[in-house]
């Protein structure tokens, strides 16, 4: 190999490592650590959003109103598995359709690089690195009625959750 080659060799080696160190993973929902009590979940929520409490479920609550991201949010939905944050749902409102949705994946693919998966479930996956303690994944899909829906996961909580919230897309 010439010394031409190596250079461009490298050049490519080292942009391509430098775009992969630059590329974020999410650490949490809205920087809500993973495991978070459900009142820990409470106030760092309604402070970093500005949504108001809706409604407990099991295993879930439900907020209403706030921002995401510099968006209008009609609801934000967390899910607890044995009283620890697993997961996080944003709901943006009704009729925002394809449009919304193409504007949030590109704003994800430039915080967090391309997806690993596209189609109906747009997924980004954050497996386990020097840098990264825990895999994580986000998911956006539309759902009901026309509602754009952004989801974050702890992998390693979500497979301890019950069946029903695993996945319920």
């Amino acid at each position: 190999m010439n010394t031409r080659s190596t250079a461009t060799l490298l050049s490519l080696v080292l942009s391509t490592t430098m775009f992969a160190a630059a590329a974020a993973s999410p650490d949490g929902f809205l920087d809500i650590p993973w495991g978070s009590s459900s009142e820990e979940v409470k106030q760092q929520l309604i402070g970093k959003t500005g949504t108001r409490h809706g409604r407990n479920e099991a295993d879930t609550v439900i907020y209403h109103g706030g921002t995401f991201a510099g968006r209008n949010v009609n609801a934000f939905k967390v899910w607890f598995t044995g009283g620890r944050l697993f997961r996080g749902d944003v709901f943006f409102p009704a009729g925002t359709g394809r449009s919304a949705i193409d504007a949030l994946k590109k704003d994800l693919t430039a915080k967090y690089g391309p997806p690993k998966a596209s189609g109906k479930v747009i997924r980004w996956a954050f497996p386990v690195s020097p840098s990264h303690k825990e895999p994580e994944s986000i998911e956006l899909s539309e759902h009901k009625d026309n509602q754009i829906r952004l989801s974050y996961f702890s992998e390693t909580l979500r497979a301890s959750a019950p069946a029903g919230s695993k996945d319920d897309l």
